[in-house]
């Protein structure tokens, strides 16, 4: 299947922008409360992972890029500030989990 270099630009610029709403999530998880969090750090560590693994296929013109990504759809991780400081991502990391 053929891609255009537009769209696998995008997916690569989506991939990178949800690596570091990730990061930021957990970090924010970490310092919140990890016991409590832990759920969330680890779908983050997962989520993590996922684009690490379609970034590096996507740069490398791999043949399995598209086995691997056409499920992965970086929804807007924007802060669900909800009452908690820090703005936790806890509800967004969650809702992408459940979208692999």
């Amino acid at each position: 299947m053929t891609i255009s270099n537009q769209t696998v630009e995008r997916c690569i610029e989506e991939c990178l922008q949800c690596l570091r709403w990730c990061a930021q999530c957990r970090a924010e998880s970490l310092n919140e409360d990890p016991v409590m969090m832990r759920d969330c750090i680890r779908l983050c560590n997962e989520c993590l992972e996922l684009c690490r693994t379609c970034v590096a296929l996507l740069t490398g013109s791999s043949e399995f890029a598209h086995r691997v990504c056409v499920n992965v759809r970086p929804r807007a991780r924007r802060s669900h500030k909800g009452g908690q400081s820090g703005g936790l991502l806890h509800k967004k990391s969650k809702d992408l989990a459940t979208s692999l």
